[in-house]
């Protein structure tokens, strides 16, 4: 369908985007990012909801150590079902920090009812994978032994993570199976890069949307050289959890993507094979909308049913056990 008309009016304010010769430096990246996720959120004028967040600094063996930030609705008394989610930007960029991700893991805690524990995990290209994933396996270990004495489930957990936070949230579940084995409710993924070859990337949006194939491939490109380290290619299923060749055996999934992007079809891939590995996955399209439009729930109507979609999701982590 046509672009959402909400997401074209701001389109077109904002005018045509100038796309670099070369990539700029990550330091000048990382700025522009936070400068344009502040700019929009003060368009938007969306107070972010008050909830009650913890820190909690977690050891991780041979890597960096991590903190967690756990959302949960004031008044709660129970433990809570809890999903530990990632930011997204690249491996590179982003933080919880955001304005939208600060509203996102309140309105999620207290809309789901449940405890949202975000990650701050390091970043490439000063830390390289697998320290990203080593972190997050470290937050689900803790969430696991000491999540109960901070008000959480450890028998009602989901991973879920945006855009290459969905990478390392789908990663997260892959390799739980052979660590601890963990039992994940849910694994819940959002405009997710699953496959960093770009093999997986949906053309027809890249024909639609008039962006040459080679940005693509540039972008690939620059992923893997920040974030991978020497020996480690993005066919790699360990850093490409699209290409794992034996899916059984993950939790259950619901992915979500936006039709003007290009990673719907890692998406669409992804339930598929999962469907086929018999593991149960739902997948559900965005139509309109871009890659980052369900950060602008201020903004754009089509944000707002994307988070009651999540929250729905998030709220069958309160049903029985199976």
């Amino acid at each position: 369908m046509p672009l959402d008309p909400e997401l074209a009016r701001l389109a077109a304010a904002a005018g045509r985007p100038r796309i670099p010769l070369r990539q700029p430096r990550i330091s000048t990246r990382r700025r522009d990012a936070v400068t344009a996720a502040e700019r929009s959120w003060e368009q938007a004028g969306l107070p972010i909801p008050d909830v009650h967040i913890e820190k909690v600094r977690v050891r991780v063996t041979g890597f960096p150590d991590v903190t967690i930030r756990i959302h949960r609705p004031h008044g709660a008394q129970e433990p809570l079902p809890a999903v530990l989610t990632f930011f997204g930007g690249a491996f590179r960029q982003g933080s919880n920090d955001y304005p939208s991700n600060r509203w996102m893991h309140a309105r999620r805690a207290i809309d789901a009812h449940v405890a949202v524990v975000a990650v701050d995990y390091a970043q490439a290209p000063e830390h390289r994978f697998p320290t990203q994933i080593e972190q997050g396996l470290a937050a689900l270990d803790w969430l696991v032994t000491s999540g109960r004495d901070h008000g959480i489930d450890p028998g009602r957990i989901a991973v879920g993570g945006q855009s290459s936070g969905g990478n390392i949230a789908a990663a997260i579940a892959q390799w739980n199976l052979e660590r601890a084995a963990h039992p994940l409710r849910l694994q819940l993924l959002e405009v997710p890069g699953l496959d960093l070859t770009g093999d997986h990337a949906d053309r027809q949006v890249l024909r639609e949307m008039h962006i040459p194939t080679f940005l693509l491939r540039r972008d690939r490109r620059s992923i893997a050289r920040d974030y991978l380290p020497r020996g480690i290619t993005a066919s790699d299923p360990r850093v490409s959890p699209l290409l794992r060749e034996d899916l059984r055996g993950l939790p259950p999934a619901v992915l979500l993507a936006a039709e003007y992007d290009p990673l719907r079809g890692d998406t669409a891939t992804y339930h598929a094979r999962l469907r086929e590995a018999g593991v149960p996955s739902s997948a559900t399209i965005s139509l309109g909308t871009g890659h980052d439009s369900a950060g602008l729930p201020g903004l754009l109507s089509s944000a707002r049913l994307w988070h009651g979609t999540v929250v729905g999701a998030l709220r069958e982590l309160h049903g029985e056990m199976s």
